[in-house]
């Protein structure tokens, strides 16, 4: 009958958990690799029908990372967008339907 240790002479196995120096050597150095994930951050376009809001505030409030203010005429508009994560709190409470939210590049203009 075969040796174990012949049949797979490139992994080593650990008898207890003590000695971590085997596990070190069974698992791959990941280390040596580029492990980063690059994180791309969706950016959304935000549409405020100024003529349907009349300025209640709703969505200001839901907002959960301050991208809506009021403005000077007392109605809704960004003002932080790159803050926007996209969860649509500010569309959904809308009463007057007066906010679109859209991941940039799903914008239908239309055509």
């Amino acid at each position: 009958m075969p040796n174990q240790e012949d049949a797979s002479p490139s992994i080593k196995s650990c008898n207890n958990d003590y000695d971590q120096s085997c596990k070190k050597d069974a698992m791959p150095d990941k280390s040596k690799k580029n492990n980063t994930k690059k994180i791309q951050k969706k950016s959304f376009h935000i549409d405020i029908f100024k003529d349907w809001c009349k300025g209640c505030g709703i969505c200001v409030a839901f907002c959960p990372k301050s991208v809506l203010g009021l403005g000077e005429d007392g109605k809704s508009e960004v003002v932080n967008k790159d803050a926007c994560i996209g969860c649509g709190w500010c569309e959904i409470r809308c009463p007057d339907f007066a906010i679109s939210v859209k991941p940039e590049g799903k914008i239908n203009n239309g055509s």
